[in-house]
């Protein structure tokens, strides 16, 4: 898991898994000290793809396709 790695997109910009390509993730909760006080600093948010549980950091803090979010 590296914090630094470069995201892939999709060919409509979306960002996919590096591990199995799914575009599908969702946010998880931060743990230890570094995902509690150091990444939140630069504007990074952990997040977990849907289909191989790997956790990766973005910009974003919420899914744009989340339901909650269509009001």
């Amino acid at each position: 898991m590296s914090l630094f790695s470069r995201a892939r997109y999709d060919q409509n910009g979306k960002q996919i898994c590096t591990r199995c390509g799914s575009d599908r993730f969702e946010r998880v909760l931060r743990e230890g000290f570094l995902k509690t006080h150091i990444m939140p600093f630069f504007h990074r948010y952990p997040w977990r793809c849907v289909i191989c549980h790997r956790t990766v950091y973005r910009s974003i803090r919420r899914n744009s396709e989340d339901p909650a979010d269509w009001r």
